[in-house]
């Protein structure tokens, strides 16, 4: 007598409760610091304005004040990152066309891809469902992925937002794409690209697409990296579709 017992699901179980474990624990500690170090950055930043204030009869200083300006933003933006991560989050979910949700994401872009020569656009189905979201929450994701696509395409490039109904294994879903014509993901990056903390950009946090993946499995969504065939990163999303 031979049995046979097919064992993916529970493997896939287990490897979503491991990570979800793994993912609790380090937005413990990452909220921890952040809430600790909020504090002394914020008298880092009052002294800063303070010796601004001051270099103006002093101009051979405006270099340095300007760099240590540029630090403390970015620490700052570290600091915002990690309490977003790390947060315990209750979501407030309603109907919400994807459509609202993209459109703001968008208008929060919009200066930073005129900065960067980048156009952004947009190509949803009219048939897209509405779904139950926490509108604030997904905006936050999609403004993560917009700012990433941006930051690694040319300028004269674009981004394209995509998104439409589609059906797997009988369940409906919504299925949504953020393209970008950059150089794309390297190859030994992609297995790695969601965890906390790995970037390749200067300057970047490597929390944007943690952020993401964290916001997509609220929803009881998926998101995955690739490239595109046809060239740039392709970021991949799934929404289920309430019934």
């Amino acid at each position: 007598v031979l049995v046979g017992r097919d064992l993916t699901p529970l493997v896939e179980l287990q490897e979503a409760a491991r990570r979800s474990e793994v993912m609790s624990a380090i937005g413990l500690v990452a909220a921890g610091v952040a809430h600790e170090v909020r504090n002394p950055l914020q008298a880092i930043e009052a002294i800063v304005s303070a010796c601004e204030a001051r270099v103006e009869m002093h101009q051979a200083l405006r270099p340095f004040t300007t760099h240590l300006r540029q630090q403390v933003e970015r620490v700052s933006t570290l600091m915002s990152d990690l309490l977003e991560y790390g947060r315990p989050v209750v979501l407030t979910v309603a109907p919400v066309q994807l459509a609202d949700v993209v459109k703001e994401s968008v208008q929060r872009c919009e200066a930073r891809a005129r900065a960067a020569g980048v156009e952004v656009r947009t190509e949803l189905a009219q048939d897209v469902p509405a779904l139950l979201l926490d509108q604030e929450r997904m905006v936050r994701a999609f403004e993560n992925l917009l700012l990433n696509a941006i930051q690694h395409t040319p300028p004269g490039g674009q981004v394209t937002v995509r998104a439409e109904p589609a059906r797997r294994d009988g369940t409906p879903l919504v299925e949504c794409t953020v393209t970008d014509s950059g150089p794309g993901f390297a190859p030994d990056d992609l297995p790695r690209v969601f965890r906390p903390f790995h970037s390749r950009r200067k300057g970047g946090t490597g929390l944007g697409l943690s952020i993401v993946q964290r916001i997509m499995h609220e929803h009881g969504g998926t998101v995955s990296a690739a490239n595109a065939p046809s060239g740039g990163a392709l970021l991949s999303l799934t929404l289920p579709v309430p019934t």
